[in-house]
């Protein structure tokens, strides 16, 4: 599937509905690690940024980037960032020499790319991880849809 045009015209709101749920599930990952250990932050494959900005807002990181494939969804991003708290960044993980940074998020993207490929790639670039795949329609996940979103 082409993910910066056929997925976008498929998901054009490019899953914002989902957005509160995975904020609240990574910031409780997030609270097991210490935060003051954390300083700097990759999301890979950000969508239109609104888990990450939720996530990092109120916080204070030396760096955060999210980056997505499609300049479309990057736009969206930087769009609600009306704080620009996040450095926005079109590029393909693949192609991408990168830095270390504290914290890796990788939130619904593995299913669509090669994984092994993937892990290969990012396992020296971060000291924590935080991965989600999607799992919608298991038992926890439609309790709390039920009774918290």
């Amino acid at each position: 599937m082409d993910y910066q045009e056929e997925y976008f015209e498929k998901n054009r709101n490019w899953h914002s509905e989902d957005s509160r749920k995975k904020s609240f599930y990574t910031d409780l990952l997030f609270k097991k690690i210490k935060q003051g250990k954390i300083e700097t932050i990759f999301d890979i494959a950000c969508g239109n940024g609104l888990v990450l900005l939720s996530f990092v807002k109120n916080k204070n990181f030396k760096k955060v980037l999210g980056i997505d494939i499609s300049q479309k969804v990057i736009e969206m991003a930087k769009q609600n960032d009306t704080e620009k708290q996040v450095e926005w960044k079109v590029a393909d993980i693949f192609q991408e020499d990168l830095e270390k940074f504290d914290l890796v998020l990788a939130l619904d993207i593995v299913e669509h790319i090669d994984d092994k490929k993937f892990l290969e790639k990012i396992k020296n670039n971060g000291k924590y991880f935080i991965f989600k795949v999607p799992i919608e329609e298991n038992f926890l996940n439609t309790f709390l849809k039920k009774n918290f979103f």
